[in-house]
């Protein structure tokens, strides 16, 4: 005899990929965000270590500023010039050092050659920083002359802190346009910086010195006002223009314009044109340098503002990664967590009973009639196939105690027969062998398609959505089929008693109503005025009347009507349920009612069902000694009418 195979490898197989995939997906999205998470945590630093360069750039050509007036000063010894000199280089040399040290911390080993040449460069700028403290003691006359030294030392300085930034800006620029607007901005305002500073500086050395410009000193700050102009109306047509640029930067903007744009320039024009005139200037050097640093301050206050709000913003995503990254994390915990439960769940429930059945049926098969059959006690699937194969085994003992007794003319009826029911047992044994797994498959795939455990990637949700339908499809058609074999081996028995048609009608309804209302389908009922209540076997009426609507709603219109009516004609109970659907030609009402013959080829309705439906109608209502009628035209909808009696003891009597 052929082996009997188990179920139980493709099942363990099934969920074992089940397992796989839901792992997998969890784990490639706790991978991208923790690479999210890394990228912005690496821009992040770069955002501190470009306002570090920055601050410590600021600082220096603040300083720079300071000795080349100390320089150009006629006063000697502890002077304004002098003050601020000495200040603005402490100040320097203190961010220097936390620049220094935060790189090293930040970037290690890599910044190396930038660290050696920042303490090169400024190495010889204290050597000539010294020299330049030396000679502000000294008599403008006998001062030696520092001012290419002093510059190429402080250019130096700054081309070694800025050495780096370019790099920093264009990893930045790439995060989003927001921080690429940012980055922009910032470069535009250190654009202007340095002829800012030149500008400054050249005034206070006029003022100093109290003479009349030349005609190149003229020429020259018209330049650097155009050096100045031009960037800045950059920005300002940015500010204008940009979507989302902040409105926090561009208050700050336009006082950055009032302030050094409109003021400061209108008290250079000022004092600058007596000047020209050959007047006193009318303002002393240090008013000068505390007018200008308060107008590029406003000015430079606009990059610090940049740089901050670039911060904000790659922390937040940096914050944004990291949940993503957590939640990625708990949701493949949980995953694997309920995978691993579904999938021990199926093995100890339904595949170690099943394989342990499997063995009893092969034993059975071997005439092992004294076999132990396991599981007869479960109330399930399992328990009911189990008790159906005790059965099947104790129905074997009688055939064979029965067959030594009958002549040897009718062994062969006898074995015909027998095999007619084993035929019709095991298609019934198999069909409740299936519900167990459909009803696993069923329970599982909602909970992943109503997402209840976190969301899903769209594509996993669908899958998820069509293993629900065609398991529900699947155990519809088992259900079917196990009720056609029962009838055809004429194992079906009805269990008469008295149905209230009222009950059965609004349990019907109930269960097509959702997806009549999806659809936008009225569904109207008439019933007789009165309790009516019959004699039918309750379970079988409410599936013909089930499966009824549940046709007449699926073949209906979007917005169309089904009818329920129910009449009593003498001793008889009509019912016609009417749609208003597609309707069937004349031609293909005869294939109508025969199992596994639908009426329409048409694949998007005919894969909704399997033509078992009013084959199985027709069946249960002969059973009741009733009979069935359709009427249908095409395009117009389709009636199906049927009749059952209502006393069914009158009608056995009968």
């Amino acid at each position: 005899m052929r082996k009997v195979r188990s179920v139980g490898v493709p099942l363990s197989a099934i969920m074992g990929l089940l397992v796989v995939l839901l792992v997998s997906a969890f784990a490639d999205s706790a991978k991208q965000a923790y690479d999210r998470r890394a990228a912005h945590s690496t821009l992040l630093t770069e955002v501190d270590l470009l306002s570090s360069v920055y601050r410590t750039l600021e600082h220096y050509r603040l300083s720079q500023g300071y000795v080349n007036t100390a320089l150009t000063s006629p006063l000697v010894g502890e002077n304004f010039a002098r003050r601020r000199m000495v200040a603005a280089h402490a100040v320097a040399s203190d961010s220097l050092v936390h620049l220094i040290a935060e790189t090293r911390s930040q970037e290690g080993e890599a910044a190396r050659s930038y660290i050696a040449r920042i303490l090169k460069a400024a190495a010889r700028y204290e050597m000539v920083y010294a020299e330049a403290r030396r000679a502000v003691d000294m008599p403008l006359a006998k001062r030696p002359d520092l001012q290419i030294p002093w510059r190429d030392a402080a250019n130096e300085m700054a081309l070694a802190i800025d050495a780096r930034s370019r790099i920093h800006s264009v990893h930045l620029a790439s995060v989003d346009a927001l921080t690429n607007e940012m980055v922009k901005v910032n470069n535009i305002i250190w654009t202007i910086r340095p002829p800012m500073g030149v500008e400054r500086r050249e005034v206070a050395r006029a003022i100093g010195e109290g003479r009349v410009p030349s005609d190149a000193h003229l020429q020259q700050l018209a330049e650097l006002d155009g050096r100045l102009n031009q960037p800045w109306s950059v920005l300002e047509n940015d500010k204008a223009n940009f979507p989302g640029f902040p409105a926090e930067l561009a208050v700050l903007v336009d006082r950055a314009n009032e302030a050094y744009f409109v003021k400061y320039r209108a008290l250079r024009a000022k004092h600058f044109g007596a000047l020209t005139r050959g007047q006193p200037p009318g303002i002393s050097v240090e008013a000068w340098l505390d007018a200008s640093d308060s107008a590029m301050q406003s000015v430079m206050t606009v990059s610090t503002a940049a740089m901050r709000l670039s911060r904000q913003d790659v922390a937040a995503r940096l914050v944004e990664a990291r949940v993503g990254f957590e939640t990625a994390l708990v949701l493949m915990v949980l995953s694997i967590g309920l995978a691993l439960a579904a999938f021990l769940y199926v093995i100890m429930v339904v595949v170690r009973p099943l394989r342990a059945i499997t063995q009893a049926m092969q034993a059975v098969a071997a005439s092992n009639m004294d076999s132990e059959i396991p599981f007869q006690r479960r109330q399930d699937e399992i328990g009911e196939f189990a008790r159906a194969l005790c059965r099947f085994r104790d129905s074997n003992i009688e055939k064979d105690k029965l067959q030594e007794e009958v002549r040897e003319n009718q062994v062969a009826k006898e074995a015909a027969e027998a095999s007619s029911r084993v035929k019709s047992q095991f298609l019934a044994n198999m069909s409740h062998e299936l519900r167990t797994p459909l009803n696993a498959i069923i329970g599982f795939s909602d909970l992943i398609k109503n997402q209840m455990f976190g969301p899903l990637h769209a594509r996993y949700a669908e899958y998820a959505g069509i293993i629900n339908e065609s398991g529900n499809h699947l155990l519809n058609l088992v259900s079917d089929i196990l009720d056609i074999a029962k009838i055809e081996a004429g194992k079906f028995v009805l269990n008469f008693q008295d149905v209230d048609l009222e009950d059965a009608m609004n349990y019907c309804l109930s269960l097509v109503k959702s997806r009549a209302d999806e659809s936008g389908i009225t569904l109207a009922v008439k019933l007789p005025p009165g309790a009516l209540v019959f004699s039918a076997d309750q379970r079988a009426f409410r599936q013909i009347l089930l499966n009824l609507l549940s046709n007449a709603v699926k073949f209906t219109r979007a917005g169309g009507q089904v009818t329920v009516r129910a009449d009593v004609v003498g001793d008889n109970l009509r019912l016609c349920v009417s749609d208003t659907g597609i309707g069937m030609s004349q031609s293909l009402l005869a294939r109508v009612g025969r199992p596994f013959e639908q009426a329409v080829s048409d694949p998007v309705h005919a894969r909704e069902g399997t033509g078992l439906g009013l084959s199985l109608v027709r069946s249960m209502v002969q059973q009741h000694g009733g009979n069935l009628h359709i009427e249908s035209r095409e395009g117009e909808g389709t009636t199906v009418s049927l009749e059952l009696p209502l006393f069914q003891a009158a009608r056995q009597a009968a």
